[in-house]
């Protein structure tokens, strides 16, 4: 079904660029086609439709529509709603990708051995996690070369 709805997506967004090339509309006059139907979004969100690095579709159903119409692409409400389940599967998808690559990078970090103390610092893996470091630029000096904190093992000079 996620073949299905990305081959859907394709052709929804090829349309879209063929039929606004077709029109030989501005993307200010397309702009106003949609205000003029009811949409409430920005002239950006308008514009990214168009655009090759814009969402892979309206956000809301009503919108798909005008995009419709605006652009005269030929879809029946039949084929719309279709379009509009394509697209939020695909959204639905990436979501779920989303949360599972950033649970996996969660996992990933997590330190089996809390209790265990490192006998350098005298902190325990959980005490890293709670650390936080903050800093605050008194003074910036122009150094021939670059100079590593690890060597110097200090922020600034007392």
């Amino acid at each position: 079904d996620l073949f299905a709805a990305n081959l859907m997506i394709r052709d929804l967004r090829a349309s879209i660029k063929s039929s606004f090339r077709a029109s030989s509309l501005s993307y200010h006059e397309f702009f106003n086609k949609l205000v003029e139907k009811g949409f409430e979004m920005t002239y950006q969100a308008a514009r990214g439709y168009l655009r090759d690095d814009g969402p892979i579709a309206p956000r809301d159903f009503d919108d798909l529509k005008r995009l419709n119409a605006s652009l005269e692409l030929g879809y029946d409400k039949t084929m719309l709603r279709q379009l509009f389940a394509a697209v939020q599967r695909e959204r639905a998808f990436r979501r779920a990708t989303g949360r599972a690559l950033a649970n996996a990078a969660r996992k990933s970090s997590f330190v089996p051995q809390d209790d265990v103390v490192d006998q350098e610092t005298g902190l325990s893996p959980s005490d890293l996690k709670e650390l936080v470091l903050e800093a605050r630029i008194l003074e910036v000096i122009d150094c021939e070369t670059p100079i590593r904190l690890s060597d110097t093992g200090v922020l600034f000079k007392e």
